[in-house]
């Protein structure tokens, strides 16, 4: 498995290389993986069949192409649309149109690898997974929340963990969400998936939440860096136990990145430009 030059600060990239490729496809991974990020972030939604899918939002309008493909539907909510369905969607193309991060307008994108977005698909979680698995990497899954009716029951959830386990991928796996009862939950079918908690807001008391949640990862978000609170809970957390991690999102700027390094209680960055903090980590190693 690859590790990092520097082994206590995982790179991690954030629905893949999305500043390189589209978002939350195997082509992101891929192109993480070459950039030398040493695990991706990627989030999965449930589609109406109950199949996982790699996506971010609750729609489909943002990265594919389904009102052109079902121009009838009354709904483009993922969850309206069974796995088959939203496989035949191209998820590659409006990267190109819509460039997200600017970086084809600079020119670091290559009309060879736009040619080859152009019709990727939105992958499975067992697609991903296999990607994950064939590069001998690492991957953290972000669980998003569902509410109402289509809320993540416990055999869709048990469905989840049956996959990891299945694979192998116990080690190599992080579950991550804003929903922590789900993380919880999850821990409870097999304490051998690891659990992460994402917070965006200072959590009270934050080693006992940890313990209370049953994980040992916080994924904190960058915004709380340099409070008061959210660096009372990095500091808590990293002096209770060397056991328990804190992985920061999302953090793009060089300089910021380099702040984050020489910050010892830090031991994740996850970042939409893993190849930046690949070179960064180079240099300071």
């Amino acid at each position: 498995m690859r590790k990092n030059r520097i082994e206590k600060l995982l790179n991690i990239a954030h629905r893949g290389a999305r500043s390189l490729a589209p978002e939350n496809t195997l082509i992101a991974g891929r192109k993480a993986y070459e950039a030398g990020a040493d695990a991706w972030e990627f989030d999965v939604r449930l589609a109406a069949d109950e199949k996982f899918v790699v996506i971010h939002d609750e729609t489909l309008h943002k990265t594919t192409n389904a009102e052109k493909i079902f121009p009838d539907s009354e709904s483009y909510r993922v969850d309206s649309f069974e796995y088959s369905e939203i496989e035949r969607l191209d998820a590659g193309s409006w990267f190109e149109r819509e460039d997200p991060f600017g970086e084809i307008n600079r020119g670091r994108v290559s009309t060879g690898d736009l040619r080859t977005y152009r019709g990727a698909k939105v992958p499975s979680l067992r697609q991903a997974l296999d990607l994950t698995r064939e590069l001998g990497w690492r991957a953290n899954i972000e669980l998003k929340p569902q509410d109402g009716p289509e809320k993540l029951s416990p055999k869709v959830l048990r469905q989840l963990v049956d996959l990891v386990v299945g694979l192998g991928m116990e080690d190599d796996v992080v579950v991550s969400s804003f929903d922590h009862g789900m993380i919880r939950e999850l821990h409870n079918f097999n304490s051998n998936v690891t659990g992460a908690l994402i917070i965006e807001e200072p959590v009270p008391r934050p080693v006992e939440y940890l313990k209370r949640n049953k994980v040992k990862i916080y994924n904190l978000c960058a915004t709380l860096l340099g409070t008061e609170k959210g660096d009372r809970i990095i500091r808590e957390v990293k002096e209770a136990s060397s056991q328990f991690r804190v992985n920061v999102w999302t953090v793009n700027g060089g300089e910021e990145m380099k702040e984050l390094l020489a910050n010892p209680y830090i031991d994740g960055i996850i970042t939409d430009y893993p190849g930046r903090l690949c070179k960064i980590l180079t240099r300071v190693n």
